[in-house]
């Protein structure tokens, strides 16, 4: 039921996302095509001799583009929690023979597929444009890196910082994978319990929802913070804080960053179990 639940949050979000994702690729394409031609051995990749106003337009429709894929995409999750379980349509989903929790993981799991797309578009954008950028400005006489030893030379600095350990290497990417999802799963659960919160109010809700999130902030700021400033570990640097919190190249250690996970991990937890409580026991349907 999970599965059919996610198939129809999914495709409503498709029907917003999808047209911008290719209006994104394309705008990418059109302007890598531009950056081909630009004129001006002497200057910088993706700067165009005498102010070319035509790469300065394209230049900022894609921006455009981008801006609105990542503003669009957050609209896009709030506005499928709020219509499909507080509103209208959430008298029909809560009648539906699934409990509030699988509704609930079926936003948020869905959420996190079309950020997760939204932000391979935009990197595989962003590597056309500069690849091709690149060819552009080699093609016009200048030296410059290609794209490839752009990546070589970026991978030499992450193998200096983690090690040459295929093993090890493989183990952080996967860490730092697993990171960034706990990271995007909490800011989704933080609206979701924002809502919940906000729903409680009878005249208006998307203010209450607001305030909701701004007072969850600080609440979770200073349960996690409070502590850590209390011990004196806010403000120290490798050269004054414990050995325990730095490795040898001076950034957070291990011990640091699995405590950082298990946090962001926790927050999910608990911001899951309080949005399920709120539509379970305090649902207030318009």
């Amino acid at each position: 039921m999970l599965g059919k639940l996610m198939k129809y949050d999914l495709k409503s979000m498709l029907k917003t996302m999808l047209p911008l994702w290719i209006a994104l690729i394309v705008a990418s394409i059109l302007f890598s095509i531009r950056l081909i031609f630009f004129s001006g051995g002497e200057e910088a990749p993706f700067v165009s001799s005498g102010g070319n106003v035509s790469l300065v337009i394209m230049g900022m429709v894609l921006f455009g583009v981008f801006a609105a894929v990542f503003v669009l995409n957050i609209i896009v999750v709030i506005q499928r929690f709020w219509n499909g379980l507080l509103k209208d349509e959430g008298y029909l989903m809560f009648t539906l023979p699934v409990s509030s929790r699988s509704l609930i993981i079926s936003k948020a799991l869905s959420a996190v597929i079309i950020s997760a797309i939204s932000t391979l578009v935009t990197v595989i954008c962003i590597i056309l444009f500069v690849t091709l950028g690149f060819i552009g400005y080699s093609a016009n006489g200048a030296e410059a890196y290609s794209f490839t030893e752009l990546l070589g030379r970026l991978w030499n600095s992450f193998v200096q910082y983690y090690g040459a350990n295929p093993l090890r290497n493989t183990g952080w990417i996967l860490f730092w994978f697993i990171m960034g999802i706990t990271e995007l799963l909490g800011s989704i659960y933080h609206a979701y319990l924002a809502m919940a919160f906000g729903q409680l109010s009878n005249k208006n809700r998307f203010l209450m929802s607001i305030l909701a999130y701004l007072g969850i902030s600080v609440v979770i700021s200073t349960v996690v913070l409070a502590p850590l400033g209390a011990m004196g570990l806010l403000a120290t640097t490798p050269a004054t804080g414990p050995a325990w919190m730095f490795n040898a190249s001076g950034g957070p250690s291990f011990a640091v960053l699995t405590a950082s996970l298990i946090v962001n991990i926790l927050q999910v937890v608990i911001y899951h179990v309080g949005t399920e409580l709120l539509l379970t026991k305090k649902l207030n349907l318009e």
